[in-house]
């Protein structure tokens, strides 16, 4: 969108002589199909004749768009990123307000920053969102869910946004039960409770991981192995 604007921008007796679009693989899978491809992102340019033409697909920013632009209107031009307001308000005032509550609270936070729990759950926290494909859906921007309410895309060029929570939670089942045979086994009071501990432990370890297998043979077609399910 940067690019394009930037474009018009440039060169405004353009707009009725060259147009951009954008389509999501969500909703739109003939068009895909019909163009014989199943991952993005991908640029095309479709000529007078109407036949699409296949263009760079490693693109990730504005530059980069604006010189495949550049190529095939033999127009250069430079990127325009307009100044966001907005954001610099509300950037200054987190900013004054974290400082303001963090002064009133100062014993607490000094108490919460040597607090290993804290930072082994935030550690785990972080671990969890970075395996969960959340930093995919950031750059991709997929949406949160198929239209027909399908959780897991079947391919593994694509995910939704409640499928990258859906792994978090595996992800977070199976650390939970090794928490539970490692530590509370140990920290129990008799020879029977810490045996239910390795037990339940060892029964939802099995049971989360299943479940990611699972869901990985279903996305990797043709993987061969599968636990329980």
């Amino acid at each position: 969108k940067i690019a394009t604007s930037s474009f018009y921008k440039a060169f405004p007796e353009e707009k009725d002589n060259w147009f951009f679009a954008t389509i999501d693989m969500d909703g739109n899978e003939q068009i895909f199909k019909k163009l014989r491809q199943s991952s993005i992102l991908i640029y095309y340019h479709v000529g007078p004749t109407g036949a699409p033409l296949q263009g760079k697909q490693q693109m990730s920013n504005a530059e980069e768009i604006s010189k495949y632009i550049t190529g095939l209107t033999g127009k250069k031009f430079t990127i325009y990123r307009p100044p966001n307001y907005f954001m610099m308000i509300v950037t200054v005032l987190v900013l004054a307000i974290t400082g303001v509550v963090g002064y009133l609270i100062r014993d607490f936070v000094k108490k919460m920053v040597y607090e290993s729990d804290l930072w082994a759950f935030l550690g785990l926290a972080f671990t969890f969102l970075m395996m969960s494909g959340h930093m995919w859906l950031q750059i991709r921007g997929a949406p949160f869910m198929a239209q027909g309410g399908g959780i897991f895309s079947d391919t593994t060029q694509y995910m939704y946004g409640i499928e990258s929570w859906a792994v978090m939670i595996l992800y977070g089942g199976v650390t939970l039960g090794l928490v539970i045979v490692n530590d509370f086994s140990r920290s129990s009071k008799s020879q029977a409770q810490s045996s239910t501990y390795v037990l339940a432990g060892t029964l939802i370890v099995v049971v989360f991981f299943a479940y990611l297998v699972s869901v990985f043979a279903d996305k990797y077609k043709g993987y061969p192995f599968r636990l329980l399910i």
